[in-house]
Formats: structure tokens, C-alpha cells, sequence
């Protein structure tokens, strides 16, 4: 998951406790000008940064890292002769700039 906002952490720590309770095994990156230094979680990653530039911060080695939800990724190991992502709808706004991460599907 991507936040973009952090200011002090809280919303960062609430989405990586809320995921860890669903057992999601979710890692939170969370990016704003000034990194939050009094909170801490194993789940959450607090990267400076200007929403407005997102491209130095999300680098094509960063987001190429992001795993894709798992349940798509099975799905496509079942029906890749028949189903693609939509890069169009994924990537609208930016390269995995999305609550739903590769999530929207194209029938071949």
C-alpha cells in the first residue's frame, strides 16, 4: 500500500495494524516532505518526499518491487491465455498509483 501524506505517522500505522489483524502481510510506504520520526512499525516504510514529484521517490526499481495482490496474481496463473492487466485503468494516474495495484483485468 502507498500513502501519500504522512505527516506524523498515525493513518501509516492504523492501515499496517488493520492489515496485519486481516493477515494480509502488507507492507505500507508512506511518503511526505518530512519523514515522521517518533513512530515506528516492521510493516510501514516513511519515505521523504513531494507528492508533487512522485517520480523520484516511487523509482521504476521501488515500484517494480511492489508485489501484486495475491489473489490476481493466482487468478492470472490460471487464465493468462485468457486475461491481462489493464494497464490503461491501472496506470491512469501513474504507474501504480492506485488503491487497487494491477487489480483491473482485460479478457484477451
Amino acid at each position: 500500500m502507498i500513502e501519500i501524506g504522512s505527516y506524523q505517522g498515525g493513518s501509516a500505522l492504523w492501515f499496517a495494524d488493520q492489515a496485519g489483524l486481516l493477515g494480509l502481510g502488507l507492507e505500507v510506504l508512506s511518503i511526505d516532505i518530512e519523514k515522521p520520526v517518533t513512530v515506528a512499525h516492521p510493516s510501514v516504510t516513511f519515505l521523504q518526499g513531494d507528492a508533487r514529484e512522485l517520480g523520484t521517490v516511487l523509482t521504476p526499481a521501488l515500484m517494480n518491487a511492489v508485489t501484486r495482490p495475491p489473489a490476481v496474481e493466482a487468478f492470472l496463473e490460471q487464465n493468462a491465455a485468457s486475461y491481462e492487466i489493464d494497464r490503461g485503468l491501472c496506470d491512469y494516474f501513474g504507474r501504480i498509483v492506485t488503491w487497487n495495484v494491477n487489480g483491473y483485468l482485460r479478457r484477451l
